[in-house]
């Protein structure tokens, strides 16, 4: 979670809304008809509901009044599930007197409904959400005119009869009424409309948008802004729970032609969009919202400032697009364009959004950002923002990590995030905290609390009662379950990486927008397992896989495949360009520049160097490596570069001094290594300690026996992997180990061994043995 990942919309403005339009339909005399027998019932006491059937009719209400217009087959089997078949019979009594007798009958069960508001034994209130239902639909019932009356009733009877036809397969999204009666809350004759139509007549004329309305359904205000609500919530924090895109954009679409004021549906589209990456679509939607927000103002006759404010946030959020879409100049300009405003007007709100806007575009690391980050966070806590204070402490950290700040400091600040998500319930900044540590340990090399931060997170309990009670599942979770996944695959449980990976795919599916961690960390567990087991036609499928999410990395995975076939050419022109841009990024002090990646890139550089002639030239390019892991206190890729000096001074004959660098990381390897990690460092140990003792014949059975289980150790890891080829090397080391104890069996043994694998893994000339 960063200042980039803040949506601002103009909701927070004060100006007045137009009046609320409200529909009488069928459906709606229906709920209250059922509403009416089952007061009836409880006042009465011809029937005793329990309390679970209590319950349910209470929750299948709700449910109704919040919901658009649904058939009559619907409402019928929604009733029977309540278990009371009374119930039901006597609803459905109902319904067809009113279809047999007539308008009378339906204009006695609108009173009769509104009479039980007045009666003290029916148990209701008028200010609840029944009782207001009541309310409001008898004042527009008695709104309408003779003749309108009469067109609601000839609805009915198609509504009823459609009923009685036994047709059931018509759905919720495709049922057509055939009247609504529209009118405005302040009850002026002249804002009544009706429409009659037939179910398979084409429309005509100015009839198209409200017939299309009838096609799908409609939506009262409360119930349109109750579908918004929910929705972007569910946008926010739980995007797999969310409507799909395809489906909010029909949804949306419906509301609109219900509402066709709601400028919120406009924003609700734009967000559809932007989790899209449609641009032209998400532009659309963005001028559409902010277009209407100043049409209702202007029909209320706001001040200048209610306009400017809208304006201002239109800014903002458009900034912020041109940002996710990588449009960096437009978003810099539509960002200043937004301070410029905030300042005229005095709105210091808006100027701590603009300014987490700015830091997030600027992206760099230099001594005026750590300035800009700090007072925005003395200001933000100043006026109370705390979303935006703790967003801008997580900022602050981040910037402190990618310099050469000791950990503890870094940890410090989000510790200080963590108070302030705490006490305000910002459960999605706790849970990017979270994320944001186990990122931190993953870039120190510490991995047994990377995967201790990232379990926290998964069994934190991140249900906002504030928010629908909506199960935060948002981009840390993906993260943090990528995190999992990669550290199994590390240790070669390669089924529970796969695992863990489906059930990210599951909750985050393809086409939602952080579905791009899960993608990119598939294909580095495909990649690791394919170099693994020498698979290079699959390790090649991966990089080119990897190259649509992360470019970067897969041109760095590129390269060690190069360096596996032995293309040293191709390789080191990959490098040297990866190698370019890391220091382009350095000096200009952008955070895309991350000197782990660079310490990677060197400590590949020595490799490269490794497999030619003259491994020598592997020293500067790792001690630079080693130099800047120790700035930025990156332990465990300090430790593997070490590895590989020690290998090179294997190479030139320095015995001694390798087995002692080797021995200095050993424990940092075992401890925070991968598998592969720790085989090839006990592999290369066994290496020195056998030329150690070449010339002491005294301690040398000792030593050789020693050696012996350590290979043996690094055997289990290599075949845990299924890293055959690597065995082979083992098997080969222990085979002479075995003939200078003389043990003919066991070196026979090994020597076998070695052959099944040689038969079933050849070792070509791509193989490349020099990589320790």
């Amino acid at each position: 979670m960063s200042a980039g990942d803040i949506s601002i919309s103009a909701k927070s403005m004060t100006q007045p809304k137009p009046p609320l339009r409200d529909q009488v339909t069928p459906h709606k005399v229906s709920v209250l008809m059922l509403i009416q027998e089952y007061l009836t019932r409880i006042s009465t006491g011809s029937t005793s509901f329990s309390s679970s059937q209590r319950r349910d009719v209470a929750m299948l209400l709700l449910n109704l009044l919040q919901n658009p217009d649904i058939p009559l087959e619907m409402l019928m089997a929604k009733v029977k599930e309540i278990n009371d078949t009374q119930l039901s019979a006597s609803l459905l009594e109902r319904l067809r007197d009113v279809f047999l007798v007539g308008i009378g009958k339906l204009m006695d069960s609108v009173e009769a409904a509104y009479s039980l508001l007045s009666d003290s034994g029916s148990h209701i209130n008028k200010s609840s959400i029944v009782g207001f239902f009541i309310r409001r639909l008898h004042l527009s019932f008695e709104k309408l005119s003779f003749s309108q009356v009469t067109a609601l009733y000839k609805s009915f009877k198609e509504y009823y009869g459609h009923y009685c036809s036994g047709d059931a397969n018509i759905s919720l999204e495709q049922e057509s009424f055939s009247c609504m009666v529209t009118m405005a809350t302040d009850f002026d004759d002249s804002e009544i409309s009706i429409h009659i139509g037939k179910n398979n007549e084409k429309p005509k004329g100015g009839q198209d948008r409200v017939d299309e309305t009838f096609l799908h359904g409609s939506y009262t205000q409360k119930q349109a802004e109750y579908v918004l609500a929910q929705q972007m919530t569910l946008l926010q924090r739980n995007d797999s729970e969310a409507l799909s895109a395809k489906k909010l954009q029909k949804r949306i679409c419906q509301l609109l032609l219900s509402n066709p004021d709601l400028a919120e549906a406009h924003y609700l589209s734009y967000l559809n969009s932007l989790r899209l990456k449609d641009y032209c679509s998400t532009v659309k939607s963005l001028c559409h919202y902010f277009d209407r927000c100043s049409l209702n103002g202007t029909e209320n006759k706001p001040s200048m400032d209610d306009i400017g404010h809208s304006f201002r946030y239109a800014a903002l959020n458009l900034s912020g697009l041109h940002y996710r879409f990588g449009h960096r100049e437009e978003a810099l300009g539509a960002v200043n364009e937004a301070i410029r405003m905030a300042q005229e007007t005095n709105d210091n709100v808006c100027l701590q959004h603009a300014l987490g806007w700015l830091y997030r575009i600027q992206n760099t690391t230099t001594s005026d950002t750590h300035e800009l980050l700090e007072r925005s966070i003395a200001k933000a806590c100043e006026l109370g923002l705390w979303y935006l204070a703790s967003i801008g402490i997580q900022s602050f950290s981040h910037q402190k990590a990618l310099t050469k700040v000791l950990p503890a400091s870094v940890f410090d600040f989000l510790v200080k995030s963590d108070i302030l998500n705490c006490q305000n319930s910002q459960l999605d900044l706790l849970a990017a905290s979270y994320a944001l540590k186990a990122a931190f340990w993953h870039m120190y090399g510490n991995r047994p609390m990377l995967l201790q931060s990232s379990q926290t997170l998964l069994h934190l309990h991140l249900s906002d009662p504030a928010k629908q009670n909506t199960y935060y599942n948002g981009e840390a979770i993906c993260i943090v379950l990528c995190n999992v996944a990669i550290h199994h695959a590390e240790q070669g449980d390669f089924l529970a990486a796969v695992d863990i990976i489906s059930h990210a795919k599951r909750n985050f599916p393809a086409h939602s927008e952080h579905a791009s961690h899960w993608m990119s960390s598939e294909q580095m567990i495909l990649f690791d397992k394919a170099m693994c087991q020498s698979d290079y036609q699959a390790a090649q499928q991966a990089v080119l896989n990897l190259a649509a999410t992360s470019p970067l990395e897969s041109q760095y995975r590129k390269s060690l495949l190069l360096l596996s076939t032995g293309c040293l050419t191709e390789a080191f022109d990959v490098l040297h360009s990866l190698k370019h841009v890391c220091s382009k990024h350095r000096q200009s002090k952008s955070t895309d520049y991350s000197a782990e990646f660079l310490a990677r890139v060197l400590i590949t550089l020595g490799q490269y160097h490794c497999q030619t002639p003259t491994p020598s030239n592997a020293i500067p390019h790792l001690m630079k490596a080693i130099v800047l892991c120790k700035e930025h206190h990156i332990q465990y890729l300090q430790a593997l570069a070490t590895l590989y000096v020690s290998n090179v001074q294997l190479m030139m004959g320095l015995t001694h001094q390798a087995k002692a660098l080797i021995e200095s990381v050993m424990i940092t390897i075992l401890s925070h290594g991968s598998m592969y990690d720790k085989a090839r460092a006990q592999l290369l140990y066994a290496k020195c300690c056998l030329r150690t003792t070449a010339n002491e014949n005294h301690t040398r059975k000792e030593v050789l026996l020693s050696t012996l289980g350590i290979i043996a150790t690094a055997i289990e890891k290599f075949k845990s992997l299924e890293a055959y080829k690597r065995m082979k090397d083992a098997y080969y080391l222990e085979a002479l180990v075995y003939n200078e104890l003389g043990e003919t069996a066991e070196r026979n043994s090994c020597a076998r061994r070695f052959k099944e694998l040689d038969a079933l893994y050849p070792t070509t000339s791509q193989d490349v043995a020099s990589i320790f």
